[in-house]
């Protein structure tokens, strides 16, 4: 079931792109087609309106059987802009489906950001913590409590603004009725 509930969430995402977007686009497309297929079956006084709209799908689809052909000059113009059209709209239906479905790994919520920004910050302060601790174990500093060092407390302050961000994002999820994703971090 976590497919499923994935794919559902995922489409409830991507929703609101498709119907402000995507379908005004197929609309337009299939505006076309009819407006192209009864102007075709209007030109050719041999077809009538449901050839027009075969002639259309069969041309705007690029799939071209052959089995209709334009007689007259307007007709042929007729195809050419059907084609031509039919070309420029597939492709914005295309593109316009791709931007809306597939998801985009660079574009995060706010607090997806803010969790991977505490989540650097995090390894970067835990490597300087380690690289203060080599060094004050190399230079014979055995004596000292570490925890007083700058390293430690930078540390200890990134955990804590990382802790913050889980609890954001957490918390962010469940709103939208996902399961959430970030493990638990353990308290010091």
């Amino acid at each position: 079931m976590p497919a499923t509930a994935t794919a559902l969430t995922h489409a409830r995402r991507v929703w609101p792109g498709i119907r402000r977007e995507v379908l005004p686009a197929l609309l337009l497309f299939w505006a076309n087609l009819a407006a192209c297929g009864l102007a075709f079956a209007a030109l050719e006084p041999d077809d009538n309106w449901l050839v027009g709209l075969y002639w259309s799908s069969v041309t705007g689809s690029t799939t071209g059987f052959g089995d209709v052909l334009p007689s007259s000059v307007p007709s042929m113009l007729l195809t050419m802009y059907a084609i031509a059209s039919s070309w420029v709209l597939n492709l914005v239906v295309a593109t316009l489906l791709i931007k809306n479905v597939i998801p985009e790994p660079h574009l995060f919520t706010d607090a997806e950001q803010r969790h991977g920004q505490a989540h650097d910050a995090v390894q970067t302060a835990h490597a300087r913590y380690q690289t203060a601790m080599l060094e004050e174990l190399c230079g014979d500093a055995l004596g000292k409590d570490p925890r007083g060092r700058d390293a430690y407390r930078e540390l200890q302050q990134v955990e804590r603004r990382l802790r913050d961000a889980q609890l954001a994002l957490r918390h962010e999820q469940s709103e939208r009725g996902e399961a959430p994703t970030v493990p638990h971090l353990r308290r010091r």
